[in-house]
């Protein structure tokens, strides 16, 4: 499946993923020839309701706008633009089959739809939605599918669960509409599986599953928590009766694609009934004539003291790009450098494994890059505040001076991180603004610390400001916040975007 939201070519709408790097239809066929030489379906994954924020920030779209992020169900424009989409999928695509989205469209039955027709019953509003998405696809000869959670959120608020709380009449209506369910599920165990694909069932539709590849939150892989996910997932699938398995990959940017090689040969492995891990990992040797354990290094586990065994982890991307003296992230860095040290050896690691590698040098030399810059940085703000506070004029012109030493490791980082992005990247590339944004105000700091030691100015505001508990004092479990990897929302807490 070839996931977009608004970046294809629709020739009726020049302003569909308009300066988004689109792919033209030219390239959609060519994508799809080039797979079809070797024996690969390429399934056209677009939207149809939700996860559409940056079409619709265009006034181009306005009368099809609901939300931020979705749009306006029962409107006539809408459906005559969805038939565009499903259309120009159908010019450029063979296969019969189509991914319509659907997913984490809360706010649907909300905004202007709720101002035009009041409250809704919301699983009436959403299957008349489908019913039309499906009815537009079938036109177009396509069997469609949809990501499943929103008719599981709408009836108990939430999507997995072992407790089957569909009601009845939802499910017989869902049936009259045509459409087909994906299951995805990267985080529970087998006995939610089992259930959540027992429920599914009932709908009478053909049922796929999805389980992740994780590389989409931040610099970090979870090749970890990704081969213990896809082995419950497979034999959930399997016990089922369940064909059709997808791994999904919503990373690419910050972290490559190849990074999770390891979890996609495991994938193929495993369904195809390869139980021995060993033989696995031999085979992977064998067949890209790379170190297993050196694509494991992608995952970036930090020691047992600063992270949950079984949980994922962002690489420290909100300890990259957090303003250095005002970072909300401060209270959870270990004031004795365990951290920094950790990605001082991952950086030596990393570039052990680029010399080694036959055909991933660069993605290699990237992460060394990366950790060589995350270990200078780590622990700056900690350090300054603390030497700030106690009026400790030796230690801030250190500060200063690794101040220095991260800027020209930062600097050395974004040559090599453009050259691996332009070459698995169209060219549309945000990172010269939120990585140049970085770097700028980090040279500020250094300006501000020195200018403080040379008495130009009498305080640093920032770091007048103290630091409290990132968790609020509360009472769940303290760990690294690895939630958190978007980058508006880690740079600062102030308002970055108006």
């Amino acid at each position: 499946m070839l996931y977009t939201e608004d970046t294809y070519e629709i020739k009726e709408e020049p302003f569909f993923g308009y300066l988004r790097g689109r792919y033209s239809q030219n390239e959609l066929k060519e994508i799809v020839a080039y797979c079809g030489e070797r024996g690969i379906e390429v399934i056209p994954c677009i939207q149809t309701l939700g996860h559409l924020k940056t079409l619709l920030r265009l006034n181009a779209f306005r009368d099809v706008k609901n939300t931020e992020d979705t749009l306006l169900a029962g409107s006539e424009k809408t459906y005559e633009l969805i038939e565009k989409m499903i259309k120009a999928c159908a010019e450029c695509f063979t296969s019969k089959r189509i991914n319509v989205g659907m997913d984490e469209a809360e706010s649907f039955a909300l905004g202007k739809y709720f101002r035009l027709h009041g409250a809704q019953d919301p699983f009436k509003v959403l299957l008349q939605h489908i019913k039309r998405v499906a009815e537009i696809a079938a036109k177009h000869g396509f069997t469609p599918f949809m990501w499943s959670d929103m008719l599981f959120k709408i009836a108990r608020g939430y999507y997995y669960s072992e407790k089957d709380d569909m009601p009845e009449n939802v499910v017989e209506e869902f049936k009259k509409t045509g459409m087909n369910l994906i299951y995805w599920d990267y985080f529970e165990d087998g006995k939610i599986y089992d259930a959540m694909i027992a429920q599914h069932k009932r709908f009478g539709a053909e049922i796929w599953f999805a389980g992740s590849a994780c590389n989409w939150i931040g610099f970090a892989t979870s090749n970890f928590h990704s081969l213990e996910k896809t082995r419950m997932a497979i034999d959930s699938c399997n016990k089922a009766g369940i064909k059709n398995f997808l791994q999904t990959l919503w990373g690419g940017t910050y972290c490559s694609d190849y990074a999770v090689l390891p979890t996609l040969f495991f994938t193929a492995e495993y369904a195809r009934g390869n139980r021995d891990i060993q033989s696995i990992k031999a085979k992977f040797e064998e067949v890209f004539k790379e170190r297993w354990e050196d694509f494991l290094l992608f995952d970036m586990l930090l020691p047992d003291s600063v992270r949950i065994e079984d949980d994922i982890t962002c690489g420290g991307l909100q300890y990259l790009v957090a303003d250095p003296f005002l970072s909300k992230y401060d209270s959870t860095v270990s004031e004795d450098g365990t951290e920094a040290k950790a990605y001082r050896e991952y950086s030596v690691k990393f570039r052990e494994a680029a010399e080694r590698s036959k055909n991933y040098k660069d993605i290699f030399e990237k992460h060394a890059a990366y950790s060589k810059v995350l270990s200078l940085r780590y622990d700056l703000g900690v350090k300054a505040r603390k030497a700030y506070k106690n009026k400790d004029p030796e230690t801030l012109r250190k500060v200063a001076e690794e101040f220095g030493g991260a800027i020209n490791a930062m600097e050395e980082f974004i040559n090599i991180f453009k050259k691996v992005f332009f070459s698995e990247m169209k060219g549309h590339c945000v990172f010269d603004m939120r990585f140049g944004g970085v770097l700028e105000r980090w040279k500020t700091c250094r300006q501000r610390l020195n200018d403080y030691i040379e008495g130009n100015i009498e305080k640093i505001e920032e770091l007048e400001t103290d630091i409290i508990d990132f968790y609020g004092n509360d009472t769940f479990e303290k760990r690294i916040p690895l939630e958190f990897a978007s980058f508006g929302s880690v740079v600062t807490v102030d308002r970055l975007y108006e």
